[in-house]
């Protein structure tokens, strides 16, 4: 079978879609070797798997790469499926396409996003949806939004869930202290990783954080680790105007790293997100062995279910008085982190490659 793949999310530095299909391509079942990947993209990366690999650098204006390049190049090469890593296919394909959707933000919060966001929501994304052979849902969550919101039938939308690569593991504190060693963290933290964006809930956060200051627990700081896609001062003046300055870091972005050492550090990781398609920060650190605070709300439910303290993320009560338990409560962190370890063993990139294999099988006509 040949698999011509959207792999442009590849090049340079990988987003969290660049992440996702890193790991399925590099899973792929190996299983049958007249298996073939072509992946189109503008430029050549590195990448190495145990399946045949074939890159496809395709030039052209980005508006018209997917919609009228990539179809033409399908016709040429002939590929028995193609699959979209995210959201929009070619609206005319000559060949079965296969989309993973990951969430349904555009919509369900229009408010988040900005007016091209939307646009490309109500003309590509929801045409796409449509005109698909398949639809990769990436939680059950996820897959009811799908139904709801696009008016595609419920038996085209397939659940796939995401893994957790097997680089997140519990450290010794020596090797976890010296991948960190670079941030000169010198307290004992709370841990919050994701894009700093307005559904991932951070004024509410620095609020409950406060909370748990004025209790007498100021001998903990809050590290923010993830790009800033606020208006710049946003979040710094809330630091200010909360009194926050001295107790407060933002990290930005760090290496894989200094991630793997600083979720293995911190007291309790802390994910109040408004909604999620998913929600892999919150199964990386379980993997890590940290306790997880985080929302009751959209897929993170499902994705955490019973090991990780869930809490209204509207409720700055909630979310003080969550923080509260898990840091007066030794017994309480361990109970969570064993919880947490089982949890994550129901995840895997090897999982999520080979359930991606065999959709991709079942619409070849």
């Amino acid at each position: 079978m040949n698999i011509a793949i959207d792999a442009r999310c590849l090049e340079g530095n990988k987003t969290g879609v660049g992440r996702y299909l890193g790991n399925i391509i590099q899973n792929f079942p190996n299983s049958e070797k007249d298996t073939n990947l072509q992946l189109y993209c503008t430029v050549d990366f590195s990448l190495t798997a145990d399946v045949n690999l074939q890159k496809k650098i395709v030039k052209g204006h980005p508006l018209l790469w997917k919609q009228f390049l990539v179809p033409l190049h399908q016709l040429i090469d002939k590929p028995d499926v193609f699959f979209v890593p995210s959201y929009s296919t070619p609206i005319f394909n000559p060949i079965p396409t296969v989309v993973t959707i990951h969430d349904l933000i555009f919509t369900k919060f229009p408010e988040w996003t900005d007016r091209k966001q939307r646009w490309r929501f109500k003309n590509i994304v929801t045409r796409s949806a449509k005109y698909a052979s398949k639809i990769i849902a990436v939680s059950e969550s996820t897959r009811k939004d799908i139904i709801n919101l696009t008016d595609v039938k419920s038996e085209k939308v397939e659940v796939v869930y995401e893994g957790i690569d097997s680089k997140f593991e519990v450290l010794s504190k020596s090797r976890a202290i010296k991948l960190i060693k670079n941030l000169d963290i010198q307290s004992d933290f709370i841990l919050y990783v994701g894009s700093m964006h307005p559904r991932r809930n951070l004024h509410r956060l620095l609020h409950a954080f406060k909370g748990i200051l004025h209790k007498g627990m100021n001998n903990y700081k809050l590290m923010l680790c993830g790009l800033n896609l606020y208006t710049k001062s946003d979040v710094n003046n809330w630091i200010d105007e909360l009194g926050l300055k001295d107790y407060v870091r933002i990290l930005g972005y760090v290496t894989e790293e200094e991630l793997l050492g600083l979720y293995n550090m911190a007291t309790v990781f802390v994910y109040p997100s408004l909604y999620e398609g998913f929600g892999l920060p919150i199964l990386e650190s379980m993997a890590c062995g940290t306790p997880v605070l985080t929302s009751n709300v959209s897929a993170i439910p499902e994705v955490a279910a019973d090991a990780a303290l869930l809490v209204d993320p509207y409720s700055i009560d909630e979310l003080s008085s969550g923080l509260q338990s898990l840091l007066k409560s030794e017994k309480l962190r361990k109970e969570f982190i064993e919880r947490g370890h089982a949890r994550k063993q129901l995840f895997s990139w090897e999982n999520t490659a080979k359930q991606t294999s065999e959709i991709l099988k079942s619409v070849v006509r």
